[in-house]
């Protein structure tokens, strides 16, 4: 048997046969014909059956013509009801009868007797009929009556009703709300409103750039004060202004982050540590802090400047209280070998210097991650560190044991990015994991972007690219030698014909499925011209 011929049991004779497709049925054209027999048997026998049932009920209708009395089953024939409801009637008195010991009679003259009374004809669902108020249901709104009066809808009536609690009384289907309490609480929508003064939703994201979650985020973070009007929530647009509004020119005074980076070689990481640690004076300005100019400068020079690039060993005992980080020098570091006397800028340090050592920049480069990445790996495993100039230095051969994963697989040169994969073959993210993970294909991780090797992929989507030299698909030699799927699959399982497996594909060695098939064809001739 191939890929596709499984066993199956025939629905007609039940015996086992090979079938060829999911749609197969029958092992042989007789039992496809008998079975096809029998069900068009069945149907009109089932026609035939329902004709004569009518007409027998017919017939028995025209015979109960003649009779003075009838039981309940014929007179369910009559009236074309069933017994239970006949039954029902003749309980609830609707229909006379007499009962006897094993029978029951009803006189056709009573049955044709309950048409001759007139009487009304009642809807099965009547229009409720709204009855005047009370004098006790006077100083009451209907919910009705709110919605039209404060212009609102149904759902904001009853939730604020039931957040003030106010009194209800229920009268048939329709509630009363106490009108002096209602008049209390919803006078707020009564209150004249000038959108003008305000910024919806849309306008916030068109002006400042924002996205729907990003509005409502920042509407909750700020306590904005807030209007809801028929569905559509308005924010201040005072309060809004004052927040969002921060390109305000900034005193001359002061330093930005960015320029502290600029001037004096620091990472941002580095500028805002040292802000923080030194206590530098420093303003709000919108989403940003402004730092003061000659607080600053005066604590880089006396205390960061000054003290030059000092090593502080981690280690696990406890910590003394020190009156700064830059002021004391460690000694007998036994991490390190050689401590400059005088500190550079950041970006001008030899980092060589501190031989067995990497930083979090080297760390990035040298294995292809992000540095925010370098720092939580190495912070979570614990790797030993030390502390120079404003930076961490980590054990080099501890780095090496954890992020050698990272290093990329040896011999493969192309690569697909993850959004490649999903653009070129109209995946989805969990589609694509799913279909690396079972097919193994190797992938890499550079700067937190995830590759996957070209040629896996491309051989994993076309199975049996990788033996198109040497073997044969089954639609090639359907297509070659002008034959169906079924001969394909006869002749190499007689001649036995070597294969080989892709995943779901099958393939047959070229050189033998040409001899066998330029034979096989020969002799389909020769059979013909006789």
């Amino acid at each position: 048997m191939t890929a596709v011929d499984f066993e199956r049991q025939c629905d007609y004779c039940g015996q086992t046969y090979v079938a060829h497709r999911l749609t197969s049925h029958y092992c042989s054209k007789q039992c496809c014909r008998l079975a096809y027999k029998v069900k068009t048997r069945g149907d009109k026998l089932s026609k035939k059956v329902v004709a004569e049932r009518k007409k027998h009920v017919a017939t028995k209708i025209r015979d109960l013509g003649a009779k003075v009395f009838l039981t309940p089953s014929e007179v369910a024939h009559l009236l074309d009801l069933s017994r239970a409801t006949i039954y029902r009637y003749l309980a609830e008195g609707i229909i006379k009868c007499k009962q006897f010991k094993r029978k029951t009679l009803i006189r056709r003259a009573d049955i044709e007797s309950l048409f001759n009374e007139e009487c009304e004809y009642k809807l099965k669902h009547t229009t409720r009929i709204i009855q005047p108020l009370a004098e006790e249901t006077r100083d009451y709104y209907t919910l009705r009556e709110i919605m039209g009066k404060f212009n609102v809808g149904r759902k904001f009536v009853w939730n604020r009703c039931k957040k003030y609690n106010v009194e209800k009384k229920t009268k048939g289907r329709t509630d009363y709300y106490n009108k002096r309490e209602i008049d209390k609480y919803f006078a707020d929508l009564l209150a004249e409103f000038n959108p003008s003064e305000y910024y919806t939703i849309d306008q916030m994201m068109e002006k400042f750039n924002m996205t729907h979650d990003s509005v409502i985020g920042f509407a909750q973070r700020h306590n904005l004060p807030r209007v809801k009007k028929q569905n559509f929530v308005y924010y201040s647009k005072t309060h809004v202004d004052s927040i969002k509004i921060e390109n305000r020119p900034l005193d001359s005074l002061y330093y930005t982050v960015s320029e502290i980076m600029e001037k004096y070689g620091m990472t941002r990481s580095q500028a805002r540590y040292s802000i923080a640690y030194y206590d530098v004076e420093r303003i709000k300005n919108g989403r940003h802090i402004a730092v003061l100019r000659t607080a600053f400068d005066k604590v880089y020079n006396e205390r960061i400047k000054k003290n030059g690039a000092v090593a502080e060993t981690i280690a696990t005992k406890p910590k003394e209280d020190k009156p700064s980080a830059f002021e004391e020098k460690v000694e007998n570091v036994p991490f390190v070998s050689i401590i400059e006397t005088e500190c550079k800028p950041v970006n001008e340090v030899e980092y060589g210097l501190i031989k067995g050592y990497l930083n979090a920049e080297q760390i990035s480069e040298k294995y292809k991650i992000t540095r925010e990445w370098a720092s939580y790996i190495t912070r979570k495993k614990n790797v030993p560190k030390i502390y120079s100039c404003g930076l961490y230095f980590y054990e080099e051969t501890a780095v090496d044991a954890i992020c050698r994963k990272y290093e990329s697989p040896e011999g493969i040169e192309e690569w697909y990015t993850s959004d490649d994969v999903e653009r070129i073959f109209n995946m989805t993210g969990n589609q694509r994991n799913s279909f690396a993970f079972k097919h193994k294909i190797p992938t890499k991780r550079e700067y937190g972007i995830m590759f996957y090797s070209k040629l896996h992929m491309d051989f994993a989507k076309n199975p049996g690219s990788k033996f198109a030299g040497e073997y044969y698909k089954v639609e090639e030699i359907i297509d070659k030698y002008k034959v169906d799927r079924e001969t394909v699959y006869s002749v190499t399982r007689y001649h036995k014909i070597p294969k080989v497996r892709d995943g779901k594909i099958v393939l047959f060695l070229k050189s033998v499925v040409d001899k066998e098939f330029s034979e096989w064809i020969e002799t389909q001739k020769k059979a013909n011209d006789h």
